[in-house]
């Protein structure tokens, strides 16, 4: 039975993006996955969804001067002003304080953008690195095989056995 796929269009902008990578900071994920919100995706756990949100080059403010250069209403949430939920929070109190440390709005886009990108090449490379580890490690689909115990395990021997798990492919055999 084939499934189709299903397109989610959202309405997210880049100031949603920045909020998105500053939570993320702040969670403590991977140095790799320290990026905002992706103009197309998929979910892992959806593989026939696609998430596409066009807006995300332009700020809440562009969005806002567009709609009212042709006579629209901008229409805000009420709770979007509460500090009550962490996304608020940051929108409402972190992130005027960091870009006024930076120096500037327009400052703390770029530097945060910089790290979004060397974050995405970084994962990239990773995944590249670790797919070359699964390649001449001697792994198989039914054994992932860790380095010696003299040699350190590093992010690409994680991230081959996170990518060996997410095939679906491999048992729970580890060999050391």
């Amino acid at each position: 039975k084939q499934q189709q796929k299903g397109i989610l269009v959202t309405a997210h902008h880049k100031n949603d993006s920045v909020e998105t990578l500053i939570m993320k900071l702040l969670r403590g994920v991977h140095i790799s996955n320290l990026t905002g919100m992706e103009i197309v995706s998929s979910p892992e756990d959806q593989p026939n969804a696609i998430w596409a949100r066009p807006l995300l080059k332009l700020t809440k403010a562009d969005i806002k001067h567009f709609l009212t250069s042709q006579k629209l209403t901008w229409r805000e949430d009420s709770s979007n002003t509460s500090s009550k939920y962490k996304r608020n929070r940051i929108r409402n109190e972190l992130l005027p304080l960091m870009a006024d440390i930076a120096g500037s709005e327009e400052l703390l886009e770029k530097r945060l953008e910089n790290l979004s990108q060397q974050s995405r090449e970084m994962s990239h490379n990773l995944l590249l690195w670790a797919q070359r580890y699964l390649d001449n490690s001697g792994s198989s689909n039914d054994f992932f095989i860790l380095p010696p115990k003299k040699e350190e395990i590093t992010s690409i021997h994680r991230e081959a056995l996170h990518l060996w798990c997410r095939r679906g492919e491999g048992g729970v055999n580890l060999t050391y």
